[in-house]
């Protein structure tokens, strides 16, 4: 191999670390098992998706991932693999979404012992594991209570998330807000914890949290939006909020899904137009509020609670590929997210 050849390589390494450090946060998408089914959807995920993408549970099908009747418990896992095979095949990260959450349990819940109920909460996380997931939002909408969960008190969260660490020393551990709490409670926690995330469904209105993420990355967290979308498309609110989120220094954005399928009851607009999956003014308002600057974002070493390099680095030298990429894209004068985080 010529040094002139290696001389190439490694300028190419060093440009592509400066450009993924200037926009360092990472993008994500949420989707369902069923949805990438469809071929032109799919395309659409793999090219925009670059980072993450987190497994929505079916909620008309099964409302967690947890099962059963009767009062036995059973956990069921396969779309979570579809997703899983999916983003490993991009390069992406799954994240498993909502293992634990209290205003979204079957009925038949209410029947379970409290034995029954902490060992069916549990079993939920092992069985997570058992199906290779290594990024997990244990617990969803915490301020809304937990449901039948709460009966086991409140040190069961911090029980859930210990259990985690326990079963797996590496894995990154998020817990996801529908709002930013205080400050205060955030710095409270004592158990193991590695992302706080916050939804970030917008209305007409646009939240400014540059102060609460500011003040959580200053303990020692990662933040993630994690469930970004708007009440209708337009440019606004979204590119107001991403451009403050990316400024306060967000780890990672990560959109509620790209398109609004017409099954899907809880989102009301999306970047994509449905079927068509073309770019639509909130995509245009998303890709220039995604452009501003974002800290030290998910491209530096940010530490968890546990002292140890939580987020994911882009810097895996794939970043030839990923260079070549930018090239390409922005010779071709394509706007857009292709563009701001080139693909694997």
């Amino acid at each position: 191999m010529s040094k002139k050849f290696l001389g190439t390589v490694v300028f190419l390494c060093v440009t592509v670390m400066f450009l993924e450090h200037a926009n360092a946060a990472s993008f994500g998408c949420a989707t369902k098992a069923k949805w990438l089914a469809d071929p032109a959807y799919a395309e659409a995920v793999a090219t925009y998706c670059k980072d993450f993408l987190t497994a929505q549970v079916d909620a008309k099908a099964h409302k967690t991932w947890i099962q059963g009747t009767n009062g036995t418990v059973t956990y069921n896992y396969s779309d979570f693999n579809i997703v899983k095979n999916f983003a490993n095949a991009h390069g992406m990260t799954v994240r498993a979404h909502a293992l634990i959450w209290g205003e979204s349990q079957p009925a038949w819940f209410s029947q379970l012992s409290a034995s029954q109920l902490r060992a069916g909460a549990l079993g939920a996380i092992d069985a997570a594991l058992d199906a290779g997931a290594r990024h997990l939002e244990i617990v969803n909408e915490p301020e809304r209570g937990l449901g039948v969960f709460d009966q086991l008190g409140p040190e069961f969260i911090g029980d859930l998330y210990e259990h985690a660490a326990q079963r797996c020393p590496s894995c990154t551990l998020a817990i996801n807000y529908l709002n930013p709490p205080s400050v205060s409670s955030i710095a409270a926690i004592d158990y193991p914890l590695d992302v706080i995330g916050i939804e970030g469904h917008l209305g007409n209105s646009v939240p400014n949290w540059s102060d609460f993420v500011q003040q959580v990355k200053g303990l020692g967290y990662q933040v993630f939006i994690t469930e970004a979308d708007q009440s209708f498309v337009a440019r606004e609110p979204i590119q107001t909020f991403a451009s403050q989120m990316m400024s306060a220094g967000v780890d990672a954005f990560i959109v509620w899904n790209l398109t609004k399928f017409p099954d899907d009851s809880w989102q009301s607009a999306a970047p994509l137009d449905y079927p068509s999956l073309a770019e639509n003014e909130m995509y245009v308002g998303l890709v220039e509020g995604l452009k501003e600057s974002s800290g030290d974002g998910g491209g530096g070493q940010q530490r968890g609670r546990r002292g140890r390099p939580t987020g994911l680095s882009p810097l895996d030298c794939r970043s030839v590929s990923h260079f070549l990429g930018y090239v390409y894209e922005t010779s071709s004068h394509r706007s857009g997210l292709r563009t701001w985080a080139p693909h694997r």
